[in-house]
């Protein structure tokens, strides 16, 4: 059976299209051996041998989206969303290469792009009710509830159980405050009851455990969360030794730095007249959401949302520098002034190719969370950038990470352990207390708390950093969000206005955060909060 056949979308979910030709795998048995090895979760040895068909054919569409598939559930997305593309490049009426490159798209945080692939897969095959659940999912996750009900009002035409939809359908009322609590709950604990695939069941568990958790029964809520995290446990992860070697890599880059080689960075900056982006970074679900749509509301100040231009620079970086055994600080301490002036225009480039053409007189802020670990080869390339660093109370931040649905990507991949999330944040955390003192940036750290609970005075503190006048609109950006989409689980919360809700919410989870509460408290006690 060929990989079109099969129709495996990516995270396991199925879009069952039919294909409109034999596959060529009947025929190519290097190609079924590459299906064979993707069925079984072999991905490496599937993308290789998809590779080795790419080259005897270079435009073998099964090929092609099966070594895009392979290389998206191993964490590369960029690489696989160009695969995925060039599959519907060569068969652009194939619906289940159309809805594919939207997931992946969705996961990149690529919506409207995303959104018009679904909407397309729906339109090419109208009798999937799969296509029209994740167009409703994408709407509602850009606030347009009400063209999310039209699309799942389609799924639900198509197939009544389907059990994203019917969950989608709770999560919509609960929104807006029009579903009885009461009838949501049953709601919900009968689709539970029914199934479905990982990703349904993952939905419907962790929608049970907001729902419970609003009710008051945290211990119930936390049960609902934890079986969300084991659905999702159950499709294409990154192995161990991946996860290891991330660690390890972390734990490198501060090893690597030095007081003395950041300050001579500095002094070596290039003058070319290009810019330097300011830098907004922290561990995940620490607040960066918030501080980014409060600076984007500034007409001075323009915010990328959580992009991979920076990572272009290292991939290029890694080419000039070759070396298996050097690290990324070794590298960035050889490269030449000629070198350096070619990363920072690559960046600037990328940034315009994914972002448009905007006013040069803007400041541009570049927010990428775990961009905090490469602080110091932002100090090399560019280390006249300013840098705000997003802290919250550890135990809400592991809490909240362990909570949340997130694309699952090598670094993503520790939330769905409460232990493996607690361990990326020591090793995370530890490299920011290490290295804060050696960088020669300027950097300013922010509380979330203190910006909750004394709004315009910390965004103005921090507006003032940045060193732009102060706009009375950064206090109105929750008015404005709606009109752009948040690739982040905090999409809904930065459309309200600030409160103080999520605040101390680890306390009423004491007792199962308790295995992790010994690892978090160093760092409890290192960002001031109370023990």
């Amino acid at each position: 059976m060929g990989i079109v056949e099969l129709l495996q979308c990516v995270f396991g979910q199925r879009l069952p299209v039919a294909s409109k030709r034999k596959s060529r795998s009947t025929r190519d048995p290097e190609l079924a051996d590459a299906q064979s090895a993707q069925r079984a979760g072999n991905l490496s040895k599937a993308a290789d041998l998809y590779r080795r068909v790419l080259a005897r054919r270079a435009r073998d569409p099964e090929a092609l989206h099966g070594y895009g598939l392979c290389t998206g559930w191993m964490g590369h997305h960029e690489e696989a969303i160009r695969f995925l593309r060039k599959a519907v490049e060569v068969e652009g009426t194939n619906a289940a290469y159309i809805f594919n490159l939207g997931s992946m798209l969705r996961i990149s945080g690529e919506m409207s792009e995303s959104l018009a692939c679904y909407q397309r897969a729906s339109w090419l095959a109208p009798t999937n009710a799969e296509a029209h659940y994740h167009v409703g999912l994408v709407q509602e996750q850009r606030g347009k509830l009400a063209e999310a009900h039209a699309a799942i009002d389609k799924a639900l035409k198509v197939d009544a159980a389907h059990a994203g939809a019917r969950t989608l359908v709770v999560k919509l009322g609960l929104r807006e405050s029009t579903a009885d609590p009461e009838a949501s709950l049953q709601e919900i604990q009968t689709i539970i009851a029914i199934g479905g695939d990982a990703d349904q069941r993952c939905f419907a568990q962790r929608t049970l455990g907001d729902l419970l958790a609003k009710t008051g029964d945290h211990a119930g809520a936390f049960v609902a969360w934890t079986s969300s995290n084991e659905a999702m446990l159950e499709k294409p992860s990154p192995p161990e030794s991946a996860r290891a070697e991330y660690l390890a890599r972390v734990d490198r880059y501060s090893e690597a730095l030095t007081t003395e080689l950041c300050a001579q960075w500095r002094e070596q900056e290039e003058d070319d007249g290009l810019p330097s982006p300011a830098m907004l970074v922290g561990f995940p679900r620490s607040g960066t959401t918030m501080t980014e749509r409060m600076i984007d509301a500034h007409p001075a100040l323009r915010s990328i949302e959580e992009r991979p231009y920076f990572d272009a620079l290292i991939r290029r970086m890694i080419e000039m520098v070759p070396g298996a055994t050097l690290s990324d600080v070794e590298r960035a301490s050889a490269l030449s002034g000629s070198q350096i002036r070619e990363l920072r225009a690559l960046y600037w480039q990328k940034v315009r190719e994914g972002e448009g053409q905007f006013d040069d007189g803007l400041l541009v802020l570049d927010k990428l969370p775990l961009r905090l670990i490469h602080l110091g080869l932002v100090n090399r390339i560019f280390p006249s950038s300013k840098i705000l660093v997003a802290l919250r109370d550890p135990r809400d931040v592991c809490l909240s990470c362990f909570q949340q649905r997130f694309a699952v990507n090598l670094a993503m991949s520790f939330y769905l352990r409460l232990g493996t999330t607690a361990l990326m944040y020591k090793h995370v955390m530890s490299s920011w207390i290490d290295t804060r003192d050696q960088l020669s940036l300027n950097f300013k750290e922010i509380r979330y708390e203190d910006t909750v609970t004394e709004f315009e005075s910390r965004a103005r503190e921090i507006i003032s950093f940045l060193g732009v006048e102060w706009d009375d609109a950064v206090l109105r950006f929750h008015q404005r969000t709606d009109a752009r989409y948040s690739a982040t689980p905090s999409y809904q919360a930065v459309t309200k206005a600030v409160n103080t809700k999520a605040m101390g919410r680890w306390r009423n989870y004491k007792s199962e955060l308790a295995p992790i509460l010994p690892v978090l408290a160093p760092f409890v006690q290192a960002f001031g909060y109370e023990s």
